[in-house]
């Protein structure tokens, strides 16, 4: 049983680094990945003496000349030789998680945890228990999500979920070059193919550093409709036929008027 913790980062981010690091449990099951989307070598240089310096000894480095945090990602997936992989941008830090080995054992396709934001006491979570979720109970998972489809939830984001390796590599599930929502299609997709997932909601994973609005509407402004509406066309293929129309109906509406008011925003 191993976890590959792959850390994006890039030169606005190296600010960070040092707080994100720091934050990583000492475990000897846990393998540090630094992608670093820059081109020079000096970033790699400095990236080491951060991990030098926090005691961290099992880790590796790899630049990505600035091919996006997609590219970076799917990068990590390739060259993890762990059971489990789990991606933390370079501006996050781990909030005092430990490794249970009585879930690492398991053979879930993936397991979502809790996560903590830096604008907020917590996550507010789509269910009020921890428990492994069966067909139906997923059924009715994204049901709930398409009726109310927000941004932070346990669906969309990538950093509160800790991925089985070997379910991403067999179902070929990467990350598509996108400006935005990257990994809510990627999770769509997840989700979509998973069989078994476990949810454990008292059990944070991530202290997730939030955008300001500004930088959320700036992220949106050039949002082309296909961003939002593949991963929903993919979670609402999740449920039965008769109930897909009106839920992904639901969902869209939800993006478009979310749009809207992000690009009213001054």
């Amino acid at each position: 049983m191993g976890i590959t913790l792959v850390i994006n980062t890039y030169k606005k981010h190296l600010k960070y680094f040092n707080k994100c690091v720091s934050s990583i449990p000492k475990d000897r099951n846990i393998q540090v990945l630094v992608i670093i989307d820059e081109k020079k070598i000096k970033y790699k240089i400095l990236i080491k003496k951060i991990l030098i310096k926090n005691s961290i000894e099992n880790f590796k480095i790899s630049l990505n000349f600035q091919k996006g945090i997609s590219s970076s990602r799917n990068k990590a997936i390739k060259i993890c030789k762990t059971k489990w992989i789990t991606f933390v941008d370079g501006d996050d830090s781990i909030s005092n998680f430990k490794i249970n080995h009585k879930y690492f054992s398991k053979n879930y396709d993936f397991m979502i945890f809790n996560s903590k934001l830096s604008n907020r006491s917590k996550t507010k979570f789509y269910i009020n228990n921890s428990y492994i979720i069966n067909n139906s109970q997923k059924i009715n998972l994204i049901k709930k999500y398409l009726n109310y489809p927000k941004a932070n939830s346990l669906v969309n984001h990538v950093w509160s979920k800790i991925y089985n390796t070997e379910f991403l590599k067999k179902n070929k599930i990467n990350f598509k070059n996108i400006d935005v929502n990257e990994d809510f299609l990627f999770n769509s997709i997840c989700f979509k193919k998973a069989k078994k997932i476990g949810i454990f909601k008292n059990h944070k994973l991530i202290l997730h550093n939030v955008s300001s609005l500004r930088k959320t509407r700036d992220r949106h402004l050039n949002l082309q409709a296909k961003s939002y509406i593949e991963p929903l066309k993919n979670l609402s293929s999740i449920i039965p036929l008769k109930d897909r129309k009106i839920h992904l109906k639901r969902s869209i509406k939800y993006w478009e008027k979310k749009i809207e008011f992000l690009t009213k925003l001054n």
